[in-house]
């Protein structure tokens, strides 16, 4: 078979090697402005949205994007028009009302976020976070019968899940509010079944031992508190109160001591206004 013989390849002359050269340094000049352009749009989030939004100004996920993202920088009421403007464009949007919602709470505008959340609750009847934020809207209104509902519709829905278990501590703090103790014990018990080393729901778990006279149960559960925080003031005071109330002083005084150094001015007046062991929740 005959050899293929093949023509030696010429050199490159000179002018041409030059031309190729400024081209090349051109385009690595386009491409490295285009991405630090990119960089500079892509710095926060509200740049990356509202770049999207310029060049998608007629759909809603971008305009739902940025409304939450403004939401998120406490630019609120921008937050709010841009989502208002994802409705507009797609009235069936549930996340768009759900953070509707939100943003209109932060803004201290209970009963719109009432109607909002309802909304997205209409569009998606699985909604748990849309729930779990009624609760705390009713919550915060007073409703406690209509805060107890929503937390349980959450639990219904997502039961034994950690991300929810603010709904299983809100749901334990409305229902000793009603007074129904044994009740909101079984939740606390749930959430330090979920999450044992969740300060807050020890500390209330304890309050609700307390109330039921179960004094040592809730020593022991303060303790645990404090054990995951040091700086728990509210625990501290709890833990003093506990002790005080078996007449072993020199610990109580010394828990409420710390409580002290631990607490603003503000909060220590609260603790001492209280006329039972004080208690937080989760939000």
């Amino acid at each position: 078979m005959d050899d293929i013989l093949t023509q030696p390849e010429s050199p490159m002359p000179f002018a041409q090697r030059n031309i190729e050269f400024v081209l090349i340094a051109c385009l690595v000049l386009v491409l490295g402005a285009a991405a630090h352009q990119r960089n500079l749009v892509w710095d926060n989030d509200i740049s990356l949205w509202s770049d999207v939004v310029q060049k998608s100004p007629n759909k809603a996920r971008p305009h739902n994007n940025l409304g939450n993202s403004c939401g998120e920088h406490g630019l609120y009421d921008k937050g709010v028009s841009e989502l208002k403007e994802a409705i507009r464009l797609n009235p069936h949007y549930p996340k768009a009302h759900y953070n509707l919602g939100l943003s209109y709470y932060k803004k201290g505008f209970s009963d719109k976020a009432i109607v909002e959340y309802d909304k997205a609750i209409q569009l998606n009847p699985s909604y748990a976070d849309a729930y779990v934020n009624l609760g705390v809207v009713y919550k915060d209104k007073g409703l406690i019968d209509e805060a107890i509902e929503h937390y349980k519709k959450v639990l219904e829905l997502k039961p034994c899940d950690p991300k929810y278990i603010p709904a299983y501590v809100n749901l334990g703090i409305a229902l000793r509010e009603k007074g129904l103790i044994d009740e909101a014990i079984l939740q606390y018990q749930k959430v330090v079944e979920l999450k044992p080393n969740d300060a807050l729901a020890r500390n209330d778990l304890g309050v609700c031992y307390f109330e039921k006279g179960w004094v040592d149960r809730a020593i022991s559960q303060f303790k645990i508190a404090i054990r995951m925080n040091q700086s728990y003031a509210d625990a501290h005071y709890n833990l003093g109160v506990a002790y005080g109330s078996k007449g072993q002083y020199d610990l109580a005084f010394k828990e409420i001591r710390k409580a002290r150094e631990l607490s603003s001015k503000n909060r220590w007046e609260s603790m001492l206004k209280e006329t039972k062991i004080p208690s937080k929740g989760h939000k």
